[in-house]
């Protein structure tokens, strides 16, 4: 389980979806759950915490992951599962050499210091 904040998605993304490609490397199955977030509409808005699951098991079906958060004593935010899309493309895999995260904030910046 890893927490962190900000947007899933859009411009401001980029540290979680740097994380979120990071995790990807050990665990190839990965739930996001931005709390408190303005979903709806189709606009994603700046959530308060994201909690992301991660495992190596077989890879669970929405309605089964909810009810498993709900039966952890996370009803709360069971419900906010979210299962759009997360770009990983432009954003490094952290690692020794890549992982300032001040260069995540300025796109660019940790490739032209850390020549990958």
């Amino acid at each position: 389980m890893y927490f962190t904040g900000g947007p899933v998605a859009g411009e401001l993304s980029r540290p979680f979806r740097t994380l979120y490609r990071t995790i990807g490397s050990s665990f190839p199955n990965r739930y996001v759950f931005p709390v408190c977030w303005s979903g709806g509409g189709g606009a994603i808005g700046w959530p308060l915490n994201v909690v992301v699951f991660a495992g190596t098991s077989p890879r669970l079906l929405p309605p089964v992951l909810r009810r498993r958060a709900a039966a952890a004593g996370m009803a709360d935010c069971a419900g906010d599962l979210y299962t759009g899309p997360v770009p990983t493309h432009d954003v490094p895999e952290l690692r020794d050499r890549t992982a300032p995260a001040d260069g995540l904030f300025r796109p660019g910046a940790a490739e032209r210091r850390h020549r990958v």
